[in-house]
This record gives structure tokens, C-alpha cells and sequence, in this order.
């Protein structure tokens, strides 16, 4: 298939002329990317089925996480400038921001968003840096133990809007 076009660019003082030619996908490129179902429902149902028994797990790693991040926050609080305690605040947070989304836990997102931005580029934490990161440990502890799954705007935005006052407060200061 060849494609010309003749024509102005849009921005009034040059031409374009240039052919396309499109051809089909080669045999060997077909076989890497196989033909993908019309309907992809059962697919998706088979995906949604393989998260919704792995969210139980996930339930249990969130426990597991809260343990961690409480580990780590008794490192801070002996040692405010310890670069492996703030390098494992930071990862833990990012992981439980992205994996809150996949298990229906939007709020441990949202906690995990505003900690990251938080911690992003902390040194050594100050008693105000560490009375938020308590907070955020706190909050992420909270939602896990009521497990506040979906849409729980209500209260997710009660927890959130504390949160970021609270850092705004400190901003301030």
C-alpha cells in the first residue's frame, strides 16, 4: 500500500511530499506476536479471578510490611541520618504504592504517595520527619488492619488531608 501526500505541514511556509508504504508483519515477527482474541473478556475474568485469590496473600504481606516499616522506623529513631534505614523506608514505600493499586487497596496508594514524596530526597530525619513518617506508618497500619479496600472516600480522604496538613505545618516552621 503506498500512501502520498501532498500538502503544507500547518505551519504555512514549507511543503511536505513523502511516501509511506505499509506492509504486512513478516512471518517471523507474526510468530513473536501472536493474534489476540477478538474478545478478551474471559482473559480479563481469568486475570481478575488470579488477583482476587492472590489479594488475600497480598493481605498478609501488607502485615509483613507494616512489621518492616516499624523495624525501620526504630533505626531512624537511634540513628536519624542512617542512609540504610531511609534507603528501605523509600523502597518499601514505592513498592507498597504500585502493589495498592493492583490488590483494591487504593489508600495504601495514596499513604504511600505522599510518604514517598516525603522521604524522596530526606538526608537525615529531623523529630518532625520522624513524627510524620510515624504518621504514615500509622495510616498504612490503620487501612491494613480495618482492611479499607475499594473506594473508601471517606475516609481515605479524611486520612489524607491530615496527612499533607500536618507536612504543611512543618513546612512552615
Amino acid at each position: 500500500m503506498n500512501i502520498n501526500n501532498s500538502g503544507s505541514d500547518g505551519d504555512g511556509d514549507q511543503e511536505d511530499d513523502f511516501e509511506v508504504e505499509i506492509s504486512p508483519p513478516s512471518y517471523e515477527l507474526m510468530g513473536k506476536a501472536p493474534v489476540i482474541e477478538d474478545n478478551l473478556e474471559p482473559a480479563l475474568r481469568e486475570i481478575s479471578a488470579v488477583l482476587q485469590s492472590k489479594s488475600d496473600m497480598y493481605r498478609k504481606r501488607l502485615f509483613e510490611a507494616v512489621e518492616r516499616l516499624e523495624e525501620t522506623y526504630k533505626i531512624l529513631v537511634a540513628d536519624a541520618a542512617s542512609r540504610e534505614g531511609l534507603t528501605t523506608l523509600r523502597k518499601l514505600a514505592h513498592n507498597l504504592k504500585g502493589e495498592g493499586g493492583t490488590f483494591d487497596y487504593p489508600m495504601i496508594s495514596e499513604i504511600c504517595r505522599t510518604f514517598c514524596t516525603f522521604i524522596e530526597d530526606m538526608e537525615k530525619a529531623s523529630a518532625f520527619d520522624l513524627a510524620v513518617i510515624r504518621l504514615h506508618i500509622d495510616s498504612i497500619h490503620m487501612v491494613t488492619a480495618q482492611n479499607l479496600r475499594g473506594d473508601v472516600a471517606k475516609q481515605g480522604s479524611e486520612i489524607l488531608e491530615g496527612l499533607r496538613a500536618v507536612i504543611q505545618q512543618g513546612a512552615r516552621k
